[in-house]
């Protein structure tokens, strides 16, 4: 609703996913008027099922976007695993430590990230938690912003003599 308020936006009623299928399994919290936390990813409690939703498979994008704001309960793992995420001069989410607990596949994330952005931030406990491996959770799941992508380095083919 709030994004319709601004005309800058196009609002488009759908998941944002790494799964490659027109339609989604989509759960919501099972506390009655908690409307946030919408997921592709069911937790053992407080989930509900509520049908199938439309899904826009984040691999059919195309170009490049100015800003990239995700905030998708835990879905961001997939864009990230696959290789999928669109380039971006941005991006800012939320990482849900809540939904995968694993310090290693966090460190791996990061990895991603840093590979392609001269800018990653992200709060110290993070590094804390990496620090003491396993599986860690945050008090709160914690934002991770980037920006400044970095240059794809093209190699020059030698001249035969």
């Amino acid at each position: 609703e709030l994004m319709k308020q601004n005309s800058n936006f196009k609002c488009i009623n759908s998941a944002v996913s790494s799964i490659d299928e027109p339609n989604v399994q989509f759960f919501s919290s099972t506390r009655s008027k908690n409307y946030y936390r919408g997921t592709l990813l069911k937790q053992k409690r407080m989930m509900k099922g509520v049908g199938e939703v439309p899904n826009m498979y984040v691999g059919n994008l195309r170009g490049s976007f100015d800003g990239i704001k995700m905030d998708i309960e835990g879905s961001e793992f997939g864009i990230l695993d696959s290789g999928l995420l669109p380039p971006s001069k941005k991006l800012c989410f939320e990482y849900h430590t809540s939904r995968d607990q694993s310090m290693g596949r966090l460190r791996k994330r990061l990895d991603v990230l840093e590979r392609k952005f001269e800018v990653v931030n992200y709060p110290p406990e993070l590094d804390q938690l990496m620090e003491l491996g396993g599986n860690q959770k945050s008090f709160h799941d914690r934002v991770i912003w980037c920006m400044n992508p970095k240059k794809k380095r093209v190699r020059k083919k030698k001249a035969r003599s």
